[in-house]
């Protein structure tokens, strides 16, 4: 970016332009319910593991390392699957609409081990999206404007994650155990439903928009 040194210039230049201001606040809303998804979930998985299976510290904590390692590996594939699927927008909704089903199944797995499984492959199935999720806003702003428009687009996920802990562990208490799960996987569902209305129509510039065959 290049800084403008006249005061009247710079004030201009902090301004998003209109364009760019549409973009900004479709990013907004799809970043709001992934932010109330991941509210839902993050800790309170540590006590619904713990209330639902009866499994201590150690075992959560050897599920979580796993996931964590587990995590290292899509980050190779990131690109092939984005070719595979044809396109970002195409992958980012794919695989959030996989981890959907994944984490909405989590719940009714009748052993711990089995429903490990499904939360590790959930969080595989989700990892994939950030990359392409964050190269993809760098893509479609304008250099000048990109600082400003990827912190007003991650501004809501980080208020709606603070919405979901405050809900969830109430439902946890009352043995209400599959609610946060599904709450979480329908805000998901919901993200993924407008990342795709909001986005298959802008494609990144290095990108060719996939054309329908007529005839």
């Amino acid at each position: 970016e290049t800084r403008p040194t006249h005061p009247k210039r710079f004030r201009a230049h902090l301004r998003l332009a209109r364009p760019t201001r549409a973009i900004v606040a479709r990013f907004m809303l799809t970043n709001a319910t992934n932010g109330l998804a991941i509210g839902y979930l993050g800790p309170i998985v540590v006590l619904w593991f713990h209330a639902r299976f009866g499994v201590g510290s150690a075992q959560i904590a050897a599920l979580y390392t796993t996931a964590n390692l587990a995590t290292l590996l899509p980050y190779l594939g990131v690109t092939r699957a984005v070719r595979f699927f044809g396109g970002a927008v195409r992958m980012v909704v794919a695989m959030r609409v996989a981890s959907c089903v994944v984490l909405a199944a989590v719940p009714f797995a009748p052993v711990f081990w089995i429903a490990g499984v499904a939360y590790v492959l959930r969080v595989v199935l989700n990892v994939m999206t950030v990359p392409v999720r964050q190269s993809y806003v760098m893509g479609v702003i304008p250099a000048h404007e990109r600082s400003r428009a990827a912190a007003l687009s991650n501004l809501p996920s980080r208020l709606g994650a603070m919405v979901g802990p405050a809900t969830a562990g109430p439902m946890i208490e009352a043995g209400l155990l599959v609610l946060p799960f599904e709450l979480a996987a329908g805000l998901q569902l919901l993200n993924a439903a407008l990342y795709w209305t909001f986005f298959r129509h802008l494609a990144l510039p290095e990108e060719t928009p996939i054309e329908t065959p007529t005839g």
